[in-house]
């Protein structure tokens, strides 16, 4: 077996698009759809808007009329909303019409109520008002033709996006299915939230980072579990793991220490190495492979923000790639001089901020390390410094995870 020890940043998750599995596809309710990825076109399935609609309370009247001197109308009707189109039978005649109402048939100019005086059924347009042919009306086919594709395949099922769906009257969607996702913490010293906690313990945080990050693209449907440092128990519940998810994500037990097992089981359990340890910081002892059975397996470090930036940098844009979204890369202008504590590609903790040009502004925070979770609890996400850069000057334009 071929071993990818130490790789770069872009490499690893090269390496990560590469070997991400296709999942498979559902069918569901569009009340079950919102922010689930789409999975079919969406398109019209008749002109829109379906019909010449009124984009104004008022009168509608013949253009020509106005055109000759006309100021005054009969009223024939009123045009309601969700009403078939009346007709204006003769010159000097009108309708009263409501906004989204169908256009009366003749019709060809919309005179807003604030611009008539409307007396026993008469309408006299006030003087010196200026209207146009076609003001105030959308006509039929104007927005999108019908078979005009309104919402491509792999996109985000936004509310906008499913009032979209609705109006064509997809009461059912395609959509990508639920990923099965294990996320799987251990250690000895770790208990649970509402467990008492001894001085030289520390309670569990990572696997509840993971599963609120991975919520939000609506995709997953995970599962928690944690395993004390025993080789042999983690090699059995890992292996029933590996029969009943789709991704299995691993938080500690990584590194080099006496009870980093999780490589040595993964190994035992045929998970194919892809590579272990990236030239990064933090996250370096960061793993990554496939198992027998296409499962991909992502082994995080256990330091919180090592488990983080490696959550932002892999995991998520992994997802992404096996689900066919791709999101724009941030960017972000340094508002500090900064030194780099390392010489491997350094990810920053920093506050987001704008300027008055609408740009990202970054400001470093400082922390305590890859293991002060507290300290990073004022970034809101990191800046990528390149490797070899002992310090970045106040100016300097990095990319953002977060």
């Amino acid at each position: 077996m071929q071993n990818f020890i130490f790789i770069s940043v872009d490499a690893a998750r090269e390496i990560i698009f590469k070997h991400m599995p296709v999942f498979g596809e559902e069918e569901v309710n569009l009340t079950q759809a919102t922010f689930r990825i789409l999975k079919e076109n969406i398109y019209a399935d008749r002109d829109l808007p379906p019909f010449n609609k009124s984009l104004m309370d008022g009168v509608a009247i013949k253009y020509e009329d106005f055109k000759t001197g006309i100021k005054q109308f009969e009223i024939i009707g009123t045009q309601a909303a969700g009403q078939e189109a009346l007709k204006i039978l003769a010159s000097k005649q009108c309708t009263e019409i409501m906004t989204g109402a169908v256009v009366s048939q003749g019709a060809d100019c919309i005179v807003p109520i604030e611009d008539v005086e409307i007396t026993e059924g008469v309408a006299v347009i006030k003087k010196d008002i200026a209207l146009n042919q076609n003001q105030y009306i959308r006509w039929q086919g104007q927005d999108q033709k019908r078979g005009q594709c309104l919402i491509s395949k792999n996109a985000v099922l936004t509310p906008e996006r499913l009032a979209i769906a609705a109006s064509v009257g997809k009461h059912r969607i395609k959509v990508h299915q639920l990923i099965r996702t294990a996320i799987i913490s251990n250690g000895d010293e770790l208990v649970d939230i509402d467990s008492p906690v001894k001085p030289f313990q520390i309670r569990k945080s990572n696997s509840y980072f993971l599963k609120a990050l991975l919520e939000r693209t609506n995709c997953v449907e995970i599962e928690l579990f944690h395993f004390p440092d025993n080789e042999e128990i983690l090699f059995k519940e890992i292996a029933e793991i590996l029969k009943n998810f789709d991704i299995v994500i691993l938080t500690g037990g990584v590194s080099m220490g006496k009870f980093d097992f999780i490589p040595r089981i993964l190994k035992k359990l045929s998970v194919k190495l892809l590579f272990h340890k990236v030239q990064q910081k933090p996250g370096k002892p960061f793993w990554f492979g496939i198992a027998d059975n296409k499962v991909p397996v992502f082994a995080l470090p256990g330091n919180p923000i090592a488990t983080q930036v490696c959550a932002y940098k892999y995991v998520l844009p992994g997802l992404d790639h096996a689900l066919g979204i791709k999101r724009d890369v941030e960017y972000a202008m340094l508002s500090n001089n900064a030194e780099i504590p390392t010489a491997l590609t350094y990810f920053m903790p920093i506050k987001i901020t704008s300027n008055d040009k609408a740009q990202l502004v970054a400001k470093t925070i400082l922390t305590g390390g890859s293991g002060d979770l507290g300290g990073v609890a004022a970034a809101q996400g990191f800046m990528q410094i390149p490797p070899g850069l002992k310090h970045v000057q106040k100016g300097f334009v990095g990319e953002v995870i977060r």
